[in-house]
């Protein structure tokens, strides 16, 4: 998908920058060192080469690289959480009870 999107930027600047060429040839159609056929060229070329840099800036601006590292067991890679081997000295009713503690006044919430 992403490469066809290159593609087609690369194949748009092609086809502007032949465009290019041609605005670029009647501006002076008279010359004798300058044809119709060398202006189509050179804009072809040129436009597709500054089309393929866009669209790779847009490719490279587009890629997401993860911050995390990668899994390296399957509890990581399903997402379980690592379960206790000691099981917990408080009492259930303590460990659902929310409270908010601010150690600056001793209040308790």
């Amino acid at each position: 998908m992403l490469m066809k999107q290159e593609l087609g930027y690369t194949f748009a600047g092609g086809v502007a920058g032949a465009g290019i060429g041609i605005v670029a040839w009647f501006t002076d159609p008279l010359n004798p060192g300058v044809t119709l056929r060398g202006s189509i060229k050179d804009g072809f070329v040129l436009g597709s080469t500054l089309g393929a840099l866009f669209g790779f800036y847009l490719l490279q601006n587009a890629a997401v690289i993860p911050q995390q590292a990668t899994p390296t067991n399957v509890e990581d890679l399903l997402g379980l959480e690592p379960q206790d081997p000691w099981p917990s000295r408080s009492s259930p009713a303590q460990q659902s009870a929310f409270q908010i503690r601010v150690p600056l006044w001793q209040f308790r919430f």
